[in-house]
């Protein structure tokens, strides 16, 4: 049997600020289940708060999560949501962003910024196409990608308390979407076919022993055939079959259900959205 081995959730927190319709609200969380290839293997979820922060401005929102201890970055949605399809992506004050250092805030703030006094806090908040969230919430995450890279493309000087053009990495969605990362999977040695041929070691640039499923198996599991290295062999003390294998498998497009978690996605206790 093959066991798909989903990666451990992360969430993304979001909140309402204005007053909008059901609507809109609806289709943040669809475009945001696509964005995070919802069908498959999650990047990240969305749990949404449609009532604590209404009227609020971004940087009381900031405050009062900074207050409670939660530091991590989060989405608004405003008027705007409903017209563009996009979100406020909002992150740290600019002098608390450690990670780049006082001399890169200081001098960025000075070659990019306008309309902002020298002694006041700007709050780093990108507007950003809610369908592509999740992908940058992760290169975010990995450090592959932060904000700066986002409001370094705006038209300069950049206005950090004026609207936005929402970003986008220029995927086309509907008719060409990039692909879900690979399924994580284990998997029996009957379950899988196995080559040291030239033509897919060199692939990997050494010899080695390639590994993919079966055609079958691959496709009763919504996964696609492909050679690939095996991650590890797996024991008993890996709470699988002693002999069984660990490898990437990238998903089939078509006709895959979605991965059953066993879980639900969790909520703010004053959330009446349901995420499901």
């Amino acid at each position: 049997m093959v066991v798909i081995r989903g990666g451990p959730i992360s969430i993304l927190l979001g909140f309402v600020i204005t007053d909008i319709p059901t609507s809109t609200i609806n289709q943040v969380i669809a475009d945001f289940k696509i964005g995070a290839f919802q069908e498959y293997d999650p990047l990240v979820e969305l749990s949404l708060d449609e009532n604590r922060f209404v009227g609020v401005s971004p940087e009381q929102v900031r405050d009062r999560l900074d207050a409670e201890d939660v530091r991590e970055a989060f989405v608004l949605l405003d008027a705007e949501t409903t017209v563009s399809r996009s979100v406020w992506w909002v992150g740290r004050y600019l002098d608390e962003e450690e990670e780049h250092g006082v001399v890169f805030t200081d001098k960025w703030r000075q070659e990019f910024v306008g309309n902002v006094s020298s002694d006041e806090r700007m709050l780093l908040r990108a507007r950003i196409a809610t369908i592509e969230v999740p992908l940058f919430y992760v290169n975010n995450d990995i450090a592959n990608m932060d904000i700066f890279e986002i409001l370094d493309s705006l038209p300069l000087p950049f206005d950090p308390h004026g609207p936005q053009e929402p970003w986008t990495a220029g995927f086309d969605w509907e008719h060409d979407p990039p692909s879900p990362p690979p399924a994580y999977i284990d998997a029996m040695p009957d379950e899988c076919e196995f080559s040291s041929s030239a033509e897919q070691t060199q692939i990997f640039g050494r010899p080695t022993e390639m590994v993919r499923l079966k055609e079958d198996v691959a496709r009763e599991n919504g996964l696609r055939s492909e050679w690939t290295l095996v991650v590890k062999a797996l024991g008993s003390e890996d709470g699988f079959r002693e002999g069984g294998l660990s490898f990437s498998q990238p998903w089939a497009r078509k006709g895959l259900e979605k991965l059953d978690r066993g879980n639900t996605l969790p909520a703010h206790p004053s959330s009446k959205i349901n995420m499901g």
